[in-house]
């Protein structure tokens, strides 16, 4: 049986935050693992940060964002 409506929007957003911290992390580690094989550290610790922040971020933006779709728009149907 489905939850409420609210609850389905917390779950969500909760989980769209897990997932935020698990791609930093994951690109973190990566970064990290590199640096101590190639004993450049922190080059790869901080691009891995960089890069995961920017991609978690994106994915974040993309998730929570409403989408903006009216049905005025006109499709190529209507041409």
């Amino acid at each position: 049986m489905p939850g409420p409506p609210q609850q389905d929007g917390r779950l969500r957003f909760a989980s769209a935050g897990v997932e935020f911290f698990v791609i930093i992390g994951v690109l973190l580690g990566g970064g990290y693992w590199l640096d101590t094989r190639l004993g450049t550290l922190p080059l790869w610790t901080l691009v891995g940060l960089a890069v995961g922040f920017a991609g978690a971020l994106y994915r974040l933006v993309r998730q929570v964002r409403p989408k903006n779709r009216t049905e005025t728009e006109e499709t190529p149907e209507d041409k």
